[in-house]
C-alpha cells in the first residue's frame, strides 16, 4: 500500500488539484490562499505559492504547507486515506482493493460479541511523551477561561469554576507558546503523544487554532492517565460550534481526539475516588454535569465518563472502581447497535467481582442521545432525576440483590419514568 500511495503522490500535480479545487489563480505565479480566515483582508493579494509537489502560504498568519493529499485534506476537510482515493481518481490510477488502512465504516458488534470482549491494558506512555505533556500543562495550567468559553459553558447551564478546576482550557490565548514548543519536538513524539498523524499531518484543531482559524474555537477536556495523576496525557477538543460535514449524510463534528488508535478517552480516572458509589456516564458534557454536583454533595458519589462510545473499557477501570458499594452507568441507548456499552461494562465487572456481586452492584439506565443528562439540566428536570435515583432503596444499599444489575421492579420503574430517567 505504501508503494501505491508514492506512486499516486509522484504522478499528482498540486497546480491541477488546486484549479479542480476551484482555488482562484493570482498575477505573478501566487494564488489566493483558500484557508481566507487566517488573512485580515480575506488574502486579497495572493500568497499561497503551488508548484507541481507541494504549497505554501506565505502570509505568517496563516503558513499551511503540505503535497498533494494534504492540499485536499486541508481545502476539504477529508481523511488521508479519503484524500489519496480522490487524488488517485484525478490521476487516473485506483486503490487495490485489500488495503491494510481500516475502514471508517463501523459496524455494531452482536452482544453475545460484546461480552467477549476482553478489555485492552493502557499502554504505559514513553518518557519523552510524559515530558512534553507535563510541559503542555504548564503552558496552559494558569490560562484563564476565555470570554468565549465562559459563554459556552452557561449555554449548557454549565458553572466555569468546576470546569476550570478539573482542567477544561481555552487553548486559544497560548496557541503561540504551544507551536514553539511542538516545534522543539522530533515528529517520533508528536506522533507518540497524539499532535501529529503517522502520514505527518498536525492534529487538526490545534494547527487550525494556531493558524488563527476561529472556526475550530473550542474548549479542551483532559484526559488523565491513572499513573500519571498530576497533568493531562490526553486531549479532547470540544468545538464551541460543530463543524459541518461536506458529506450531507453525516453529522456535524462536535469533538476531536488526539491523533492514532488506541488513545484513552475516560474522564476523571485522576482524582482520588472517596465515595462508595461511582456514576459512570458518556460525553464530556455529562461529566461536567455530574461533576460540579459531586463538587457540591460532600460527595454522595464520584465521576468516571465515556469521552468515546467506540472506546473500550478496560480491565484498569474496573480496578479503579472495584471497592464501590453500587456502580450505576446512565448512558446513550442506540436504535442501531445491537449491543452497548453497559453490556461491556456489566462483562467486565462480571468477571472483576462474579456473577452475583456484579447483579448486587450494578445498576444501568440507558437514555436517548437526545435526553442525556446535560439536556436534562438545560430543561430543569435534572435535579428531579438526581433524586429519583439516590431515593431507590439500591441508593442506600437495601434491596440491591432483589432488583438485580438491571432490572428493576415496576414500582421503580414508574418513579424513575416520572423523572425522566428512562428505562
Amino acid at each position: 500500500m505504501k508503494h501505491q500511495i508514492e506512486a499516486i503522490r509522484s504522478k499528482a500535480d498540486c497546480r491541477e488539484i488546486a484549479r479542480r479545487l476551484g482555488i482562484k489563480e493570482g498575477v505573478g505565479g501566487a494564488w489566493h490562499c483558500f484557508n481566507a480566515t487566517a488573512h485580515s483582508n480575506g488574502d486579497r493579494n495572493p500568497s499561497l505559492l503551488i508548484d507541481a509537489k507541494s504549497f505554501k502560504c506565505q502570509a505568517t498568519s496563516c503558513a499551511i504547507s503540505g503535497g498533494p493529499f494534504d492540499l485536499l485534506m486541508r481545502k476539504d476537510g477529508l481523511s488521508f486515506m479519503d484524500a489519496v482515493k480522490k487524488v488517485a481518481e484525478m490521476v487516473g490510477l485506483e486503490v487495490e482493493a485489500g488495503s491494510n488502512q481500516k475502514s471508517q465504516s463501523y459496524t455494531p458488534p452482536s452482544r453475545a460479541a460484546a461480552l467477549r470482549k476482553v478489555p485492552q491494558p493502557i499502554a504505559q506512555p514513553a518518557e519523552e511523551v510524559c515530558r512534553l505533556m507535563a510541559a503542555l500543562w504548564a503552558i496552559v495550567k494558569p490560562v484563564k477561561p476565555t470570554d468565549q468559553m465562559m459563554d459556552w459553558l452557561r449555554s449548557r447551564r454549565l458553572d466555569v469554576g468546576p470546569a476550570h478546576y478539573f482542567g477544561v482550557r481555552d487553548f486559544a490565548p497560548v496557541a503561540q507558546d504551544i507551536k514553539k514548543l511542538l516545534n522543539d519536538q522530533p515528529d517520533s513524539t508528536l506522533k507518540a503523544a497524539g499532535f501529529m498523524t503517522e502520514s505527518g499531518y498536525p492534529w487538526t484543531p490545534l494547527v487550525e487554532t494556531i493558524n488563527g482559524n476561529h472556526a475550530f474555537a473550542g474548549a479542551c477536556f483532559p484526559v488523565y492517565h491513572p499513573s500519571f495523576p498530576d497533568f493531562p496525557m490526553e486531549w479532547r477538543w470540544r468545538y464551541y460550534v460543530p463543524l459541518a460535514s461536506k458529506e450531507p449524510e453525516k453529522k456535524p463534528l462536535k469533538v476531536h481526539a488526539l491523533c492514532g488508535s488506541n488513545r484513552l478517552h475516560t474522564l476523571g480516572l485522576n482524582r482520588p475516588f472517596k465515595a462508595s458509589r461511582v456514576l459512570i456516564c458518556e460525553g464530556e458534557m455529562d461529566y461536567l454535569t455530574l461533576y460540579e454536583v459531586q463538587l457540591n454533595c460532600n460527595p454522595a458519589f464520584d465521576v468516571i465518563a465515556l469521552g468515546s462510545a467506540s472506546s473500550p473499557w478496560r480491565e484498569e477501570y474496573s480496578k479503579v472502581i472495584e471497592d464501590a458499594s453500587l456502580v450505576v452507568f446512565v448512558g446513550h441507548r442506540s436504535e442501531k447497535a445491537k449491543a452497548s456499552k453497559a453490556d461491556e461494562i456489566e462483562a467486565s465487572m462480571k468477571a472483576l467481582w462474579g456473577a452475583e456481586k456484579a447483579r448486587s452492584r450494578c445498576i444501568r439506565y440507558e437514555v436517548s442521545e437526545k435526553e442525556d443528562l446535560n439536556d436534562k439540566l438545560k430543561l430543569g428536570t435534572f435535579e428531579a432525576w438526581l433524586k429519583a435515583l439516590t431515593d431507590l432503596p439500591e441508593w442506600s444499599g437495601a434491596g440491591i440483590a432483589k432488583s438485580g444489575a438491571v432490572t428493576r421492579t415496576n414500582e421503580h420503574n414508574t418513579a424513575a419514568q416520572a423523572a425522566g430517567m428512562g428505562v
